[in-house]
């Protein structure tokens, strides 16, 4: 099994704790995820064969914050200057799934 930073921060603190409902990276990078309920998700954006009732109902989502290159997102001031730093470099989008 592969696991971003915050997913596996999340998912560690989750078996220590099950209140934990956030993973944060603050390092040399940054990222984050989170705990969600599966009927919050559209159904498009759920695994093939995707059955909450054998699942625990909840899947944690990795929301790639650091993608300053992002086209999805406005651009602002404070995005601008890191896009620029990294316009050479792309980070990819991941799916995880619980």
């Amino acid at each position: 099994m592969l696991l971003n930073d915050s997913v596996g921060t999340a998912a560690g603190g989750r078996y220590h704790d099950e209140r934990t409902m956030v993973g944060v990276i603050l390092g040399t990078g940054t990222n984050a995820c989170y705990v969600e309920r599966s009927a919050r998700l559209p159904a498009g954006r759920l695994p093939d064969g995707y059955d909450a009732a054998e699942h625990s109902g909840q899947m944690l989502i990795n929301t790639e914050w650091g993608n300053f290159t992002s086209t999805t997102l406005p651009v602002t001031q404070a995005r601008a200057a890191p896009a620029r730093a990294l316009r050479a470099r792309a980070h990819g989008r991941r799916v995880l799934a619980q």
